[in-house]
Protein backbone atom coordinates (compact mmCIF):
# COMPACT_ATOMS: atom_id res chain seq x y z
CA UNK A 1 0.00 0.00 0.00
CA UNK A 2 1.56 3.38 -0.62
CA UNK A 3 1.34 6.97 0.80
CA UNK A 4 1.90 10.10 -0.44
CA UNK A 5 5.34 10.16 0.43
CA UNK A 6 5.67 7.53 -2.23
CA UNK A 7 6.52 4.79 0.24
CA UNK A 8 5.69 1.32 1.01
CA UNK A 9 4.54 2.09 4.81
CA UNK A 10 3.19 -1.18 5.43
CA UNK A 11 6.17 -2.81 4.25
CA UNK A 12 8.65 -0.79 6.08
CA UNK A 13 6.81 -1.16 9.38
CA UNK A 14 6.96 -5.03 8.77
CA UNK A 15 10.62 -4.56 8.26
CA UNK A 16 10.68 -2.55 11.27
CA UNK A 17 8.87 -4.65 13.71
CA UNK A 18 11.03 -7.53 13.01
CA UNK A 19 13.92 -5.22 13.49
CA UNK A 20 12.57 -4.33 16.86
CA UNK A 21 11.86 -8.37 17.62
CA UNK A 22 8.65 -8.31 17.60
CA UNK A 23 7.93 -12.08 17.81
CA UNK A 24 4.70 -11.99 16.34
CA UNK A 25 5.81 -10.74 13.01
CA UNK A 26 9.00 -12.68 13.17
CA UNK A 27 6.98 -16.26 12.30
CA UNK A 28 5.53 -14.35 9.33
CA UNK A 29 8.14 -12.67 8.09
CA UNK A 30 9.92 -16.00 7.81
CA UNK A 31 7.43 -17.33 6.00
CA UNK A 32 6.90 -14.74 3.96
CA UNK A 33 11.08 -14.66 2.87
CA UNK A 34 10.72 -18.71 2.47
CA UNK A 35 7.68 -18.13 0.21
CA UNK A 36 9.75 -15.35 -2.25
CA UNK A 37 12.68 -18.04 -2.20
CA UNK A 38 10.51 -20.83 -3.27
CA UNK A 39 9.13 -18.74 -6.12
CA UNK A 40 12.31 -18.03 -7.67
CA UNK A 41 13.70 -21.25 -7.09
CA UNK A 42 10.93 -22.57 -8.72
CA UNK A 43 11.10 -19.97 -11.38
CA UNK A 44 14.85 -21.07 -12.18
CA UNK A 45 14.13 -24.38 -12.10
CA UNK A 46 11.87 -24.22 -15.48
CA UNK A 47 14.63 -22.65 -16.58
CA UNK A 48 16.73 -25.49 -16.53
CA UNK A 49 18.85 -24.89 -12.64
CA UNK A 50 19.62 -27.63 -10.31
CA UNK A 51 19.62 -27.37 -6.89
CA UNK A 52 20.89 -30.82 -5.63
CA UNK A 53 19.57 -29.61 -1.69
CA UNK A 54 16.95 -26.95 -2.09
CA UNK A 55 16.46 -27.26 2.02
CA UNK A 56 19.79 -25.81 2.15
CA UNK A 57 19.51 -23.13 -0.07
CA UNK A 58 16.40 -21.78 1.05
CA UNK A 59 18.01 -22.15 4.80
CA UNK A 60 21.22 -20.19 4.00
CA UNK A 61 19.53 -17.26 2.05
CA UNK A 62 17.65 -16.76 4.81
CA UNK A 63 20.20 -16.75 6.95
CA UNK A 64 21.61 -13.81 4.76
CA UNK A 65 18.57 -12.23 4.58
CA UNK A 66 17.06 -12.45 8.34
CA UNK A 67 20.19 -12.61 9.96
CA UNK A 68 23.80 -11.93 8.25
CA UNK A 69 25.55 -9.07 9.66
CA UNK A 70 23.09 -7.80 12.07
CA UNK A 71 20.44 -7.79 9.39
CA UNK A 72 21.84 -6.04 6.99
CA UNK A 73 19.69 -6.44 4.05
CA UNK A 74 17.18 -5.56 5.76
CA UNK A 75 18.11 -2.76 7.81
CA UNK A 76 19.33 -1.27 4.28
CA UNK A 77 15.43 -1.33 2.67
CA UNK A 78 13.68 2.06 3.22
CA UNK A 79 10.42 1.44 1.80
CA UNK A 80 10.85 2.78 -1.86
CA UNK A 81 9.30 -0.17 -3.52
CA UNK A 82 7.62 -2.98 -2.32
CA UNK A 83 9.67 -5.11 0.14
CA UNK A 84 9.17 -8.34 -2.59
CA UNK A 85 10.31 -6.10 -5.41
CA UNK A 86 13.43 -5.36 -3.11
CA UNK A 87 14.58 -8.68 -1.98
CA UNK A 88 13.88 -10.26 -5.41
CA UNK A 89 17.18 -9.38 -7.24
CA UNK A 90 18.90 -9.97 -3.92
CA UNK A 91 17.76 -13.51 -3.53
CA UNK A 92 18.13 -14.42 -7.41
CA UNK A 93 21.89 -12.95 -7.25
CA UNK A 94 22.27 -14.82 -4.04
CA UNK A 95 20.68 -17.96 -5.84
CA UNK A 96 23.06 -17.66 -8.94
CA UNK A 97 25.87 -17.53 -6.41
CA UNK A 98 24.53 -20.79 -4.70
CA UNK A 99 24.00 -22.70 -7.73
CA UNK A 100 28.07 -22.04 -8.44
CA UNK A 101 28.94 -23.21 -4.93
CA UNK A 102 26.43 -26.26 -4.25
CA UNK A 103 27.45 -27.34 -7.93
CA UNK A 104 31.54 -27.57 -6.96
CA UNK A 105 30.61 -28.26 -3.41
CA UNK A 106 28.27 -31.15 -4.94
CA UNK A 107 31.12 -32.22 -7.52
CA UNK A 108 33.79 -32.24 -4.44
CA UNK A 109 31.93 -34.15 -2.43
CA UNK A 110 30.67 -36.99 -5.26
CA UNK A 111 34.16 -37.18 -5.76
CA UNK A 112 35.30 -37.74 -2.37
CA UNK A 113 32.27 -40.51 -1.79
CA UNK A 114 33.45 -42.40 -4.52
CA UNK A 115 37.17 -41.59 -5.13
CA UNK A 116 40.21 -43.86 -3.96
CA UNK A 117 42.47 -41.85 -2.05
CA UNK A 118 44.96 -39.66 -3.13
CA UNK A 119 47.88 -38.30 -1.17
CA UNK A 120 50.73 -35.49 -2.14
CA UNK A 121 53.11 -38.15 -0.02
CA UNK A 122 54.32 -40.91 -1.64
CA UNK A 123 53.08 -44.37 0.62
CA UNK A 124 50.18 -42.53 2.73
CA UNK A 125 46.74 -43.86 2.20
CA UNK A 126 44.93 -41.79 4.02
CA UNK A 127 41.20 -42.05 3.37
CA UNK A 128 38.85 -39.64 2.44
CA UNK A 129 36.34 -40.43 5.05
CA UNK A 130 39.71 -40.32 7.59
CA UNK A 131 40.39 -36.56 6.64
CA UNK A 132 36.57 -35.94 7.32
CA UNK A 133 36.52 -37.43 10.71
CA UNK A 134 39.84 -35.37 11.37
CA UNK A 135 38.59 -32.32 10.17
CA UNK A 136 35.15 -32.82 12.84
CA UNK A 137 36.96 -33.88 15.40
CA UNK A 138 38.43 -30.66 16.97
CA UNK A 139 35.54 -28.81 16.60
CA UNK A 140 32.98 -27.94 19.43
CA UNK A 141 30.34 -30.68 20.19
CA UNK A 142 27.06 -29.16 18.31
CA UNK A 143 29.19 -28.62 14.97
CA UNK A 144 30.52 -32.20 15.46
CA UNK A 145 26.99 -33.58 15.60
CA UNK A 146 26.08 -31.51 12.40
CA UNK A 147 28.62 -32.04 10.49
CA UNK A 148 28.69 -36.26 11.12
CA UNK A 149 25.08 -35.92 10.62
CA UNK A 150 25.04 -34.20 7.07
CA UNK A 151 28.29 -35.11 5.73
CA UNK A 152 28.96 -39.02 7.06
CA UNK A 153 25.49 -39.96 7.38
CA UNK A 154 23.86 -38.02 4.92
CA UNK A 155 20.67 -37.18 6.66
CA UNK A 156 18.78 -34.13 5.81
CA UNK A 157 17.72 -30.88 7.63
CA UNK A 158 14.82 -31.93 9.30
CA UNK A 159 16.21 -35.60 10.17
CA UNK A 160 18.94 -33.83 11.85
CA UNK A 161 16.73 -31.39 13.86
CA UNK A 162 14.92 -35.01 14.88
CA UNK A 163 17.78 -36.20 16.21
CA UNK A 164 19.26 -33.28 18.08
CA UNK A 165 15.18 -33.17 19.70
CA UNK A 166 16.01 -36.44 20.81
CA UNK A 167 19.51 -35.55 21.87
CA UNK A 168 18.13 -32.67 24.23
CA UNK A 169 19.58 -30.09 21.74
CA UNK A 170 17.68 -27.20 19.81
CA UNK A 171 18.73 -26.77 16.17
CA UNK A 172 17.18 -25.33 13.41
CA UNK A 173 17.53 -24.82 9.91
CA UNK A 174 19.27 -21.51 10.65
CA UNK A 175 21.91 -22.91 12.43
CA UNK A 176 22.33 -25.91 10.46
CA UNK A 177 23.05 -23.91 7.63
CA UNK A 178 25.42 -21.57 9.76
CA UNK A 179 27.48 -24.68 11.00
CA UNK A 180 27.94 -26.42 7.64
CA UNK A 181 29.07 -23.62 5.23
CA UNK A 182 30.96 -21.37 8.15
CA UNK A 183 33.78 -23.31 7.83
CA UNK A 184 33.32 -25.51 4.46
CA UNK A 185 35.92 -24.01 2.59
CA UNK A 186 39.05 -25.57 5.56
CA UNK A 187 37.53 -29.24 4.46
CA UNK A 188 37.37 -27.96 0.57
CA UNK A 189 41.40 -27.40 1.00
CA UNK A 190 41.90 -30.41 2.54
CA UNK A 191 40.65 -32.61 0.29
CA UNK A 192 42.43 -30.59 -2.37
CA UNK A 193 45.58 -31.64 -0.84
CA UNK A 194 44.50 -35.48 -1.82
CA UNK A 195 43.68 -34.87 -5.28
CA UNK A 196 39.92 -34.82 -4.31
Amino acid sequence: MMNRSGKYQDDLNLVQKYLDQDARVERLFYHEVTRLIRNMIRAMAKRGSVFFDQENVVSEIVFEIMLKDDRRVLRAYEGKSKLATYLWPIVRFRLIDMIRREHRYHATFTRAKTAEPHSSNPGSAEPVADIIHDHIRNEPPEHRFIKTARWIEDLSYSEIITRAEASKMTLDTNRIAYVLHSNRKVLEKKLKKYGI
